[in-house]
């Protein structure tokens, strides 16, 4: 089978898609690090702030909840 010129580029397209690396699993950012926010109430927005970190296949975690006086509540399961 004789392939045209006019294909080669299709080819090449194909070709480089079918190479490209796709992102794995571990590429991909995770919720470790410092993360704000708010729990929104009827009366107010309760702010809150969670630390998150990972050791092998440990993770660990704190939360503060400033205006109740809550600051580095370990959490667990």
């Amino acid at each position: 089978m004789k392939t045209s010129r006019a294909h080669v580029p299709i080819l090449l397209l194909f070709s480089l898609i079918c190479f490209l690396k796709l992102p794995a699993a571990d590429d991909r950012p995770g919720p470790a690090g410092h993360w704000e926010g708010a729990i929104t109430l009827p009366t107010a927005a309760l702010g809150i702030q969670v630390d998150l970190s990972r050791n092998g296949e440990v993770w660990q975690g704190t939360i503060d909840i400033p205006a109740q006086g809550l600051r580095g509540f370990k959490l667990d399961r």
